[in-house]
């Protein structure tokens, strides 16, 4: 699992959303949002800033701040 794998599984169930709920919120299928919490594919910008949004959190990737 990568670094924004481990964040965005950790802000969903923080704020007790299932995969099903936050894929309806941003726009992407149950299976890409399971892939990305398993870090087998990377979220590109847009769906990145999309889920920071809906979540109300900021990813750190280095030394960026999303």
């Amino acid at each position: 699992m990568n670094e924004v794998a481990y964040q965005l599984k950790n802000a969903r169930t923080k704020r007790g959303l299932t995969i099903d709920e936050l894929a309806i919120k941003i726009g992407t299928s149950k299976e890409h949002l399971l892939n990305l919490e398993k870090g087998l594919v990377l979220p590109d910008l847009p769906l990145l800033e999309k889920v920071a949004s809906e979540l109300n959190y900021s990813f750190h990737i280095g030394n960026v701040s999303i």
